[in-house]
Formats: structure tokens, C-alpha cells, sequence
């Protein structure tokens, strides 16, 4: 799945507002590792097939996972890019405050 298309402040609050969810954190805690199966994901979350699939949309549709489909299966991993870009607006906002992050 592509990037969301939007300017990069649009992009940023999308990004950061996926990240506010505790159970997207955990999701994405356990992809740290690499690619999953969406009932590897299930089994190590503890939570239900509905919340992860809704969880893991939310995710791709603004670029944080990737899917990748095999049979009937869904594999899904951490999207490099998408880190880099909260940390580069991170960097923006943090050198018009003269803070270091």
C-alpha cells in the first residue's frame, strides 16, 4: 500500500494519531522483530481477529505497515519510511524549540 496522499503536516497528525493506541504500540512492538501473519499478530496481542483487522487497516492506510497477501494469509511488516518520517518531523519541531531529541 502507498503512502497517504496528503500535505506533510496532514501526514504527520495521520502518522501520530495512529500511534496514539495502545494496542496499534503493542502491534507494532511485536513487528519489531519483522514480518507476521495476522494470526501470529492475533496470538501474541490478545485481542480478537475484528480489533487487529481494524487495528492493522489503520496502520497500513497511512503507511506504517505493509501487507503482504500469500493464499489466504496476510503478512504484514514495519514500513521503514514511515518511521523516518516522524522522526524528521520530530527534528523540525524540535529545531524551532532549540531542543535536542
Amino acid at each position: 500500500m502507498g503512502r497517504c496522499e496528503m500535505t506533510e503536516n496532514c501526514h504527520a497528525e495521520v502518522l501520530f494519531k495512529a500511534l496514539s493506541d495502545s494496542n496499534r504500540l503493542r502491534i507494532l512492538d511485536f513487528l519489531r522483530d519483522g514480518e507476521k501473519s495476522g494470526g501470529e499478530i492475533i496470538n501474541s496481542v490478545g485481542i480478537g481477529q475484528t480489533a487487529v483487522s481494524y487495528h492493522m487497516r489503520i496502520l497500513c492506510e497511512c503507511g506504517i505497515v505493509v501487507k503482504r497477501p500469500v493464499g489466504r494469509c496476510i503478512y504484514y511488516r514495519i514500513e521503514p519510511n514511515a518511521c523516518t518520517d516522524c522522526c524528521d518531523y520530530l527534528m523540525t519541531i524540535s529545531q524551532c524549540c532549540s531542543c535536542a531529541i
